[in-house]
């Protein structure tokens, strides 16, 4: 008989199958969860004097920082949460919105790849110095 699934496989394969995509909610712990086992924080953002923030404050180590907007599929960001997310990237802020688990997937490997790259640069300085 063949290798069986772990549970978190067997969540991930009900949540991708799920006709009506993916919750906010589901796409929330997972993001919590997976940054955490990376040795980041995903740290929820609430302001009752700045409304349109993105919903987690995601910090990594060698200190970078993203913000990131969950939608549940097929769902988009406001008009404000939209002027918001400009300012924060005008400001230099990466900002990334998700609203599937390929999305999630994506936005986790862009934030493990740069912890590479970032961490091969140190490494590069530190030799030299």
């Amino acid at each position: 008989m063949g290798k069986q699934p772990n549970s978190d496989t067997l969540a991930r394969a009900r949540v991708c199958s799920h006709p009506e995509g993916v919750s906010e909610k589901v796409l929330e712990a997972s993001l919590r969860k997976e940054v955490k086992a990376m040795g980041g924080e995903a740290v929820k953002l609430t302001s009752q004097f700045h409304r349109g923030l993105p919903d987690r404050l995601v910090l990594m180590p060698q200190g970078l920082v993203y913000f990131v907007e969950l939608k549940s599929t097929g769902k988009r960001p406001t008009g404000l949460q939209i002027k918001t997310h400009g300012r924060l990237v005008d400001l230099g802020y990466p900002v990334m919105v998700v609203s599937t688990r390929d999305e999630l997937d994506a936005f986790l490997q862009l934030i493990h790849d740069e912890q590479v790259i970032f961490k091969h640069k140190k490494e590069y300085y530190d030799d030299r110095l």
